[in-house]
C-alpha cells in the first residue's frame, strides 16, 4: 500500500480504511429502504474523481480506493442479510472500528479523511430522489451523513 499516513498500521487496519467508502454508501443507500443503482454508480464516479480532483493529501489514498471499490462494494451487498436495518446496523458496527484506526493516524490526516468522508456520504445520498436535486436527502440519509458512528 503506497499511502505513507498508513505505515504504522496493519494490514486489515489499512484495509478497513480503504473499504471505508464502500461501508458508507452501502449504509446511506439502506437508509432509505434499498441501495440502488443510482447511488452505487454515483459513489464509484466521486471515488475516481476524487483520486484527481479535491484534497491532494488524499489522492493516494483515494486511487487505492478506486483500486478495489466495486469488489469491496459487491461483497458487502452479496452479505447475507434481512432487511435494510440489519444492513444498516452491520455497516454501523463495522464503522464504528474506524474510529481506533483513526487514532493512530496523524490527527490533522485523519480530521481530512473524516471530512472527505462525510462529504462523500453526502454525494451518495444526493444520488438517488428527489426532483432536480430538491428533497434528495432523505430523512434517514441525513441522519447518517454526518457519520456519527466515527468520532477522532
Amino acid at each position: 500500500m503506497n499511502i505513507n499516513e498508513f505505515k504504522q498500521l496493519s494490514a486489515d487496519e489499512a484495509q478497513l480504511l480503504i473499504k471505508t467508502p464502500a461501508l458508507i454508501t452501502v449504509l446511506i443507500g439502506a437508509s432509505d429502504g434499498k441501495v440502488d443503482a443510482q447511488e452505487t454508480e454515483w459513489a464509484e464516479k466521486v471515488v475516481n474523481y476524487r483520486e484527481h480532483v479535491g484534497d491532494e493529501d488524499l489522492f493516494s489514498y483515494y486511487h487505492q480506493v478506486e483500486e478495489t471499490f466495486k469488489f469491496n462494494l459487491d461483497a458487502i451487498l452479496a452479505e447475507n442479510v434481512v432487511g435494510a436495518q440489519d444492513r444498516i446496523a452491520r455497516t454501523t458496527v463495522e464503522l464504528e472500528k474506524v474510529s481506533t484506526v483513526l487514532g493512530k493516524l496523524n490527527h490533522h490526516y485523519a480530521e481530512k479523511l473524516l471530512i472527505s468522508w462525510k462529504s462523500f456520504a453526502t454525494q451518495v445520498a444526493k444520488a438517488s430522489g428527489g426532483f432536480l436535486g430538491f428533497g434528495s436527502v432523505s430523512t434517514q440519509e441525513e441522519h447518517l451523513i454526518n457519520l456519527p458512528m466515527i468520532k477522532l
